[in-house]
């Protein structure tokens, strides 16, 4: 790994971590915003359109949180590899890694043209939500090939050390799917008017124009590491290795969509308004943590590199550094939202009940907001140690034995409001944070060995 000028790795944290962080930080800020400006052409369509996609999105965000684990298996190892000087191997997993990928989705999307409708329904959205939410579910996981297969090249750039040519690439397509996106809801300079598929199809034209230079990016050695796709040789003890590293985060993140999904279908009966609210809440949840997840992903991605070079204690001081930028930026965005939650939801939906209701949330959200911070970091750093055992267990236990019994059963035997229930969401984030900081300290995962 490359030294700074005294050659000392230690010295160049700082340095290395903003260098690496700020081109993902821009991608992943675009990667949540251009959806939330979609959000607000599907706000002018009715709170029915927001609650309908709102929730057919986490039901999406369930599918691709599976999907990241491969994604988090291959950014630790071609991490780890490119960090011991190991490009041939690390090019060899990648391939490994699509080919999983490949059979996995094809799954989903065969499953997601069977029976999304189905879904939307069985959680107990009102007809009209449906019909509005299901063939953008539809779209989206029938898609779902394409968007892993985006999202990998980028992650092999990205673990390599080339944050900043992915960054190009998302930049293009994001912006693409910004222009699009109204175009095709309103049909609008003689587009096809789409409703709220339009927000699928705007998504699905400009990731595959993406993935296709992607491809070309890494195949003609534009970028630190090379892949040749003609010459793929199978070899199932290397998928083995990504497997066993991927399938704890895919676990522990598909168990936190879907804990978000159970809470939304907590909130339906409460009414069309409070679900609204909650998805509006989430999206601006997503929206200000951006900036800590490209944080985060930098931070996961050198913990690799410094544990390939053999300096578990680099990588550590590498996660604490992290961790208090990562606060500093919760807290600020705490205080915007205190000070600006109001005219935020305005931007969204100006029915009044909805603008009440969704402005309480986000007040109430800032708790979380001053700690995700912790969470986002403790955890990329050890998911690029390898070591994605423990974080999803603290995952699991903090939502699914702590969290959802608490927000599920207190209303209806104390009587707690849907703004009770909000308040309750945040012992879940404070929860995760103590537990994750607690295990980072230990240093156990420092010998995780891929």
């Amino acid at each position: 790994m490359e030294a700074n000028a005294k050659g000392t790795p230690e010295s160049g944290i700082l340095r290395k971590l903003l260098s690496l962080s700020w081109p993902l930080t821009v991608s992943e800020t675009l990667a949540m915003l251009v959806p939330t400006i979609d959000m607000v052409w599907i706000g002018k369509l009715g709170a029915e359109a927001i609650a309908g996609v709102g929730i057919a999105g986490t039901a999406t965000a369930v599918v691709m949180s599976s999907i990241s684990g491969i994604t988090t298996g291959l950014r630790a190892t071609v991490a780890r590899l490119t960090g011991s000087n190991e490009q041939e191997a690390a090019a060899h997993m990648v391939k490994q890694a699509f080919v999983f990928a490949l059979l996995y989705t094809l799954l989903i999307a065969i499953a997601g043209a069977l029976f999304s409708r189905s879904l939307l329904t069985a959680l107990g959205l009102d007809a009209k939500a449906v019909d509005e939410g299901g063939g953008y579910l539809r779209l989206m996981l029938m898609a779902t090939p394409l968007f892993t297969f985006r999202v990998m090249t980028e992650t092999t750039m990205q673990a390599s050390g080339d944050a900043v040519t992915p960054m190009k690439i998302t930049v293009f397509h994001r912006i693409l799917h910004a222009v699009l996106s109204p175009l095709l809801v309103f049909g609008w300079l003689s587009f096809p008017k789409l409703g709220v598929s339009g927000v699928a199809w705007a998504p699905i034209i400009s990731q595959s124009i993406a993935l296709l230079v992607a491809l070309w990016v890494l195949s003609t050695g534009r970028t630190k590491l090379r892949l040749t796709l003609t010459t793929i040789r199978i070899v199932p003890r290397d998928i083995w290795r990504l497997v066993k590293i991927s399938i704890p985060t895919a676990i522990g993140f598909t168990q936190n969509d879907l804990g978000q999904m159970v809470i939304g279908w907590i909130m339906i009966p409460y009414g069309t308004v409070a679900v609204a609210a909650h998805v509006l809440s989430r999206r601006i949840e997503m929206v200000l943590f951006m900036p800590i997840s490209g944080l985060g992903l930098a931070s996961g991605i050198l913990t690799g590199q410094y544990l390939g070079i053999k300096r578990p204690d680099v990588a550590a001081k590498n996660g604490w550094l992290s961790a208090g930028i990562a606060t500093a930026i919760g807290v600020t965005s705490a205080l915007a939202v205190l000070l600006f939650a109001g005219p935020i939801v305005r931007i969204f939906n100006t029915e009044p009940a909805l603008v009440a209701m969704g402005t309480t949330f986000a007040r109430i959200g800032c708790i979380s907001y001053a700690v995700i911070g912790v969470i986002i970091i403790f955890l990329n750093c050890l998911n690029g140690a390898g070591d994605t055992v423990p974080p999803m267990l603290i995952l699991f236990t903090c939502l699914w034995l702590v969290g959802i019994p608490l927000v599920y059963f207190l209303p209806r035997f104390a009587g707690i409001t849907v703004f009770g229930v909000r308040w309750m969401l945040q012992s879940i984030a404070v929860l995760t944070a103590i537990a994750m900081t607690a295990y980072f300290r230990s240093g156990r995962w420092t010998s995780r060995s891929i």
